[in-house]
């Protein structure tokens, strides 16, 4: 028995469902796909972008303590410390997700050359490019096997009283705990202010991540229609108007023995976050 391919309310009560064919069907699972990847690919830098966020609260609230408290004492100092190598840690481990994650998204779409190739030839690229994008990469290896990666802190020039804090990390340490990649020791100065770091690596990913939203945009915009279509039709062929949300639960499925399998949800909400990211985060990081 032939399948049949059904725009279809997952939920009790009467309806007038839609029939289309298998190509509709693949090409609707297919933008679902891309509309989870894409969600997750801005969700992913924005949670790199917070954990930035956070070490530069930080770092401010501190060069304000620094001028109005004028609290000196190593108990003080050490908890500093404690809290800076937190958000640093943070913001590492956010960094080596994203990397890990992005070559991951939009495998199933018919892209020359692929998602992931291109993905890593733009960091491979921004690795080349920016000494503190390899500085990121090394220190991450280096807190995940050995130690802390902040090791002071002192007090920097800066016309804002916001950024009157550097937060170091020593060469000398690096040597001594050992394992630290040796091409990347070498480039590094006695002293690293892990904020301008942090700043310079930002920049990096937040352009590569500009590039490779643009280099799906096209599929993106295409699911979206897609979806928006189905809705539409689904709502159209109903024997009453919809009220509320048109098109609550409705599904794209197949019907095998009179069983509505294989379903996928066909809704907007979700997407719409993906858009309020996409905008938020549209231009590359500068400070």
């Amino acid at each position: 028995m032939k399948d049949l391919f059904w725009l279809r309310r997952e939920m009790i009560g009467p309806q007038v469902m839609v029939s289309i064919d298998a190509n509709r069907y693949t090409a609707l699972c297919q933008a679902r796909a891309t509309f989870v990847d894409a969600g997750a690919f801005e969700q992913r830098y924005e949670i790199l972008l917070g954990n930035h966020l956070g070490l530069e609260q930080f770092c401010a609230e501190w060069s304000m303590r620094r001028i109005v408290e004028m609290d000196h004492r190593y108990e003080t100092g050490a908890r500093i410390i404690v809290e800076a190598n937190r958000h640093v840690m943070n913001l590492l481990s956010a960094a080596r997700a994203y990397a890990d994650h992005v070559v991951r998204d939009f495998g199933h779409l018919a892209l020359s050359p692929p998602f992931q190739a291109q993905a890593e030839a733009l960091m491979r690229e921004e690795y080349d490019r920016s000494l503190s994008y390899r500085i990121v990469c090394a220190l991450r290896n280096y807190v995940q096997h050995r130690s802390t990666p902040v090791h002071g802190l002192s007090g920097r020039k800066s016309p804002s009283w916001a950024d009157r804090m550097a937060v170091y990390c020593h060469k000398k340490k690096l040597i001594e705990e050992g394992k630290f990649k040796a091409s990347v020791l070498a480039e590094m100065e006695d002293e690293t202010d892990l904020k301008i770091v942090a700043r310079e690596y930002m920049r990096g990913v937040s352009s590569v991540h500009i590039e490779l939203r643009k280099r799906v945009s096209e599929q993106c915009h295409e699911a979206r229609r897609l979806h928006e279509e189905a809705i539409n039709e689904f709502v159209a062929a109903q024997a009453e108007p919809e009220e509320g949300t048109p098109g609550i639960g409705l599904t794209v499925c197949r019907e095998v023995g009179g069983h509505y399998v294989d379903k996928h949800p066909i809704l907007l909400e979700w997407d719409n976050v993906r858009l309020l990211l996409a905008k938020k985060n549209r231009f590359a990081f500068e400070l």
